[in-house]
């Protein structure tokens, strides 16, 4: 295989699954990707769509297809028109969909395999019928209530009620007995709905119901009389009878029958309601004894249609809900007992066994809450397992402290009834063969505004009494609490709270630090609730010893950990992670990682007791583990182990962090000289140069600045050095660098000192010192050269390279940049490949061959994609954007240059900042937008003089003064020609030069001095300097020249034209 195949192996992703997703219930709507489907136009093409979607699971003949959709033409016609047909859906899908999503031939049509399918019709359909048989199998054993209702409000209307063929009657056929099929299953869920809220004397969600029950059967004379009893019960004797009425009427005029047996009991039901007087509702005589909450309850909803499921299911009897304290498990508990009262033939109880410790103890306790008789026997665990036996009921049992004597309770419960369920909320699961275990993690964080998590904040808010909760700055304050406390219900309630007498702001602020700070003197909270520490006390306090230690030593880790780092830093096994998994102490993400909620490690942290000989070895055992991790994997640092060595050491930077200072502090000088290198490259390559800098830099203050220590801290200084320079920080850098390369100079390490020469090299070409770069990076590639180093020596090529691109040698750039190119091929190193090709491109572009350069472009882009290094993107998507601009296509141009801006932001890439802008200037002047291309580079301008891009503002300047003329503000123009004119041939920019030259000589025409103008411009399009675009412009204005002002006198240099210009532009324009 040859390394470029290789490299476009490893950076060509996977094409993403194609995904159908379709709405027929009541409209009409198809997204592929996500994407919405129009170009549908006639109903038959919605139809034949809508059809092949809908039995998708089969390949379809297209004889049967032409039959179905044109029984009345021949074979022929109808074939093709089905042809036909089928490319308006194609063409309507194409601009979705990443392929051919079709899988057809000759004899027949289907969907290609992989597509993954959500339509909902077949969701309606399968899970209506799920539960409807499952009501009929095990009635009075519970129902999955909060799902029956979700799966009713996808039936929205008729399947495809817009959609009538006349001239297809086989369509018509298939599609009436598909919406008969579609509305008895509503009809049959809407009814269970409907005796679900009658048994719980619920009547005003009765009503509702009973009428979408009428609505959806108007035939059927039992809907009728359900609703005239829901009224009935609500005392509206009035509108039971006007329903009445209007229901006869219907039965008679529609239907022409008379009313049958329910409909005159329905009757005599509404003459006994007037004789009786009765003024008020009925009661809801179902009684529940639940804990009283003051606030509603928020969210939640995946979680209790899922334990909703569970409880309804056939053979499920044991349920444990777990999770740390504060996550709401007693909230969740109660109200799943809530939804299910009535849905159990025995009852549901709802029991709080806390402190209850033993066999005994929790039986008497139980037998308290589900039975009425008065007296006793001896034995409480038998005459509650009379009670039990062969009963249908479900038993909440709350706040278990003893998990074995719980198990052996449910167990002998179990025995004497398969139709009884137990939930159980505990820090710990039962351990029982067949339980189900809900691990509860904090409320959702998903749509930040509209998250359950937010939802709940508010829900405590008083919005008279705190004015400031409906600014938006409060809201954002409260969508960050929200997230750093992982969305832990108590932790919430405790911060809404704290938001009566603190600032949002300042309790975010404190949250950042420690979440001590969050606890209530509410007198009406339970005293575990009125704190996040007393929360978890409990849970400690059921901690053997051991696992105490355990908990507390993996505090040690910042960031995820993996069961190998948590045996070989802590000496904890995968038994003992998968215990305190069990007890919600530790979340673990189904793979390899387990990690801490920020509440449950910060208390554990506290319980932290160790010696401080114990502590230390804890800190060496977890810096030397991950130090290894590090050296080793970018020992590996080349091919497909480049993006695992960035994904691995992006996962556990802040442990990595940790271990380089245990590292300074312990003065182990040796492991650090091998860490520095690595966790540059990690910054480096992931564009995290701010990050990368300061915490660089940081490291370095700690270490010695003398002796051995002095070795270390020079070397982090050159590298935070190289990435100040990335985002155009230069304080100190020359101070930083100097101060490196003596160092290294002094301690004889050729390797560090050809580093620091490219680092000079960088920092002389971002300042535009062409000449001084390559001189730097020559020096540099002498060193590696010597010491046989091609990483090094391909460093120093790719600087010399880009500097002669710079310098217009693009010949001589090509040659040293394929020399590179080969280099980085053969060490796989495909982050330096990438902004080899980069630059390549850019010399392609230079000779005029933009289809050459896009394609190197794109390449580049796919690696630097691959490896996240968006400092990378940013910069080869700015000229792709320029490459499009030169060929005119300038949609695509704008498109490009916008997706480099917004990364440049999100990097904190300023000059590349300042770049995207004036090229986004330049595109908006080239179309005549002057005024908006103004506006781009003035924001252009005052970056670059910001950082002090000199490079940047010669840009901006030279746009913004084309601008300034169409827009008729010839002085403002003329002032910014004369500055570039001026500081381009000081800084060597002869390109920015000889634009600016152009420019000038178009005022100066404008203005009728014409005096030598020919002249000069006749060298711009003669000079190597200038591009095509540049050339183009100057004939332009040749051509307006009268063909007497041609002289022959020829301008010598870029000095006399300059002086020429200057002096013309100050005299011409007073």
């Amino acid at each position: 295989m040859s390394k470029m195949v290789e490299v476009q192996k490893m950076a060509e992703n996977d094409l993403p699954g194609l995904s159908i997703r379709a709405s027929f219930l009541g409209g009409f709507e198809i997204w592929v990707n996500n994407c919405a489907i129009s170009g549908l136009a006639t109903q038959k093409n919605r139809a034949l769509a809508a059809y092949l979607i809908l039995e998708h699971e089969r390949d379809h003949p297209r004889s049967k297809l032409a039959a179905l959709y044109w029984p009345d033409v021949d074979e022929q016609a109808a074939l093709h028109n089905l042809r036909q047909a089928l490319s308006v859906i194609r063409k309507a899908f194409e601009p979705c969909s990443t392929g051919e999503v079709f899988s057809a031939n000759r004899e027949g049509v289907g969907f290609r395999a992989g597509i993954e399918f959500k339509v909902d019709v077949i969701e309606f359909e399968n899970q209506m019928r799920g539960m409807v048989d499952r009501f009929h199998q095990q009635p009075g054993r519970g129902f999955p209530i909060t799902r029956l209702k979700k799966v009713l409000e996808l039936y929205r209307g008729e399947l495809l009620e817009s959609i009538m063929l006349a001239d297809a009657s086989l369509f018509s056929d298939w599609l009436v007995l598909r919406r008969e099929a579609l509305n008895r299953l509503a009809v049959e869920g809407t009814s269970l709905l409907l005796q679900y809220h009658e048994t719980r004397c619920e009547w005003g969600e009765a009503r509702k119901t009973a009428e979408k029950l009428v609505q959806l059967a108007p035939w059927d004379e039992n809907a009728h009389s359900r609703l005239i009893d829901v009224l009935l019960q609500l005392a509206q004797g009035n509108a039971a009878l006007a329903h009445y009425q209007s229901a006869v009427r219907y039965f008679a005029e529609e239907l022409a029958i008379e009313p049958d047996y329910q409909m005159k009991q329905s009757h005599r039901d509404i003459q006994r309601f007037f004789e009786s007087g009765r003024r008020e509702p009925r009661k809801n005589l179902l009684s529940l004894q639940l804990p009283g909450y003051s606030t509603p309850f928020v969210g939640r909803s995946k979680e209790l249609e899922i334990l909703e499921d569970w409880v309804s299911e056939p053979g499920c009897q044991v349920i444990t809900i777990t999770g740390p304290g504060g996550s709401g498990k007693t909230r969740l508990a109660s109200r799943l007992a809530e939804t299910q009262n009535s849905l159990f033939t025995g009852g549901v109880f709802f029991i709080s066994i806390a402190g209850c410790t033993d066999r005994q103890e929790l039986s008497a306790r139980i037998l308290h809450e589900v039975s009425s008789v008065e007296e006793r026997s001896a034995d409480s665990m038998e005459e509650l397992l009379a009670w039990a036996t062969n009963r249908r009921a479900l038993l909440l049992l709350d706040n278990v402290d003893n998990c074995s004597e719980a198990a052996e309770l449910a167990a002998k419960i179990l025995e004497v009834s398969r139709q009884i369920v137990i939930v159980c909320t505990s820090y710990n699961r039962l351990d029982l063969v067949g339980e189900r275990v809900y691990s509860l993690g904090g409320l959702s964080l998903d749509g930040d505004l509209q998250s359950e998590a937010v939802r709940l904040f508010l829900s405590h808010l008083q919005v008279e009494s705190q004015p400031e909760s409906k600014t938006a700055e409060f809201i954002q304050d409260i969508v960050q609490i929200c997230r750093l406390v992982e969305g832990l219900p108590l932790a919430i309630d405790l911060a809404a709270g704290q938001t009566k007498r603190v600032p949002s702001t300042d309790l975010l602020t404190s949250l950042e630090k420690t979440m001590d700070v969050l606890h209530s003197g509410a007198i009406n909270l339970p005293e575990r609730h009125r704190s996040i520490t007393a929360s978890f006390e409990n849970c400690w306090n059921h901690l053997p010893g051991p696992q105490q230690s355990m908990l507390s030593k993996l505090t040690i880790f910042q960031s995820p950990f993996t069961l190998q780092a948590a045996s070989a830093v802590c000496g904890v096994s995968s038994l003992d992670a998968r215990e305190l998994v069990n007890q919600s102490l530790l979340i673990w993400d189904g793979h390899e990682k387990y990690r801490f909620h920020r509440a449950i490690q910060q208390y554990a942290h506290g319980k932290l007791l160790l010696n401080s000989a114990e502590a230390e070895l804890l800190r060496q055992e977890h810096a030397v583990f991950f130090y290894q991790q590090l050296v080793e994997r970018y020992d590996a640092f080349s091919g497909d182990g480049i993006l695992q060595f960035l994904d691995v050491t992006e996962a556990v930077l802040p442990d990595v962090i940790q271990a380089f200072r245990w590292l300074i502090d312990s003065g182990d000088w040796e492991r650090i000289e091998r860490f520095i290198h690595p966790l540059y490259c990690f910054y480096d390559s992931r564009s995290l140069y701010r990050e990368g800098s300061e915490q660089l830099t940081v490291l370095a203050s700690l270490c010695q600045e003398s002796g051995i220590g002095s070795m270390s801290r020079a070397r982090l200084l050159s590298r935070a050095t190289s990435l100040s320079i990335s985002i155009q920080k230069f304080d100190q850098v020359e101070e930083q660098i100097e101060f490196s390369l003596v160092n290294a100079r002094e301690n004889s390490n050729r390797e560090e000192e050809g580093f620091c020469y490219n680092v000079l090299a960088k920092l002389a070409a971002v300042k535009k010192s062409s000449s001084k770069s390559v001189e730097y990076a020559q020096k540099a590639l002498e060193i590696y050269r010597n010491l046989g180093d091609r990483r090094g020596e391909a460093h120093s090529l790719y600087n010399i390279g880009y500097a002669l691109t710079n310098q217009g040698e693009v010949t001589k750039a090509e040659q040293v940049l394929e020399n590179c190119r080969k280099i980085c091929e053969d060490l796989q190193d495909w982050r330096r490949l990438s902004k080899v090709l980069n630059v390549l491109a850019d010399t392609a572009c230079s000779r005029g061959d933009f289809d050459r350069a896009l394609k190197i472009y794109a390449e580049a882009l796919q690696i630097a994609e691959k490896l996240g290094n968006r400092y990378s993107q940013s910069l080869i998507l700015n000229n792709i954007g320029t490459a499009r601009f030169s060929i005119e296509d300038y949609s695509a141009a704008e498109e490009a240059y916008q997706k480099s801006l917004e990364l440049c932001r999100e990097i904190d890439d300023r000059e590349g900042e300042a770049i995207a802008l004036s090229n986004l200037g330049e595109l908006f002047a080239e179309i005549k937008d002057f005024k908006k291309g103004a506006e781009f580079n003035q924001q252009a301008l005052v970056i670059s003089r910001e950082i002090g891009s000199d490079w940047g503002e010669m840009s901006a300047r030279v746009i913004l003064a084309t601008c300034y003329q169409e827009t008729g503000d010839l002085d403002a123009a003329k002032d910014e020609l004369i500055i570039v004119l001026q500081r381009s041939l000081e800084l060597e920019f002869i390109y920015f030069f000889n634009r600016a030259v152009v420019e000038a000589c178009r005022l100066l025409v404008k203005r009728g001095k014409t005096e030598r103008i020919a002249e000069v411009l006749s060298f711009i399009t003669e000079d190597e300097e200038s591009d095509d675009w540049v050339r183009d412009r100057a004939r332009e204005v040749i051509n307006y020249l009268p063909p007497g002002d041609f002289q022959k006198t020829i301008p010598k240099n870029y000095k006399d034209i300059k002086e020429f210009l200057v002096s013309s532009l100050e005299r011409g324009l007073k």
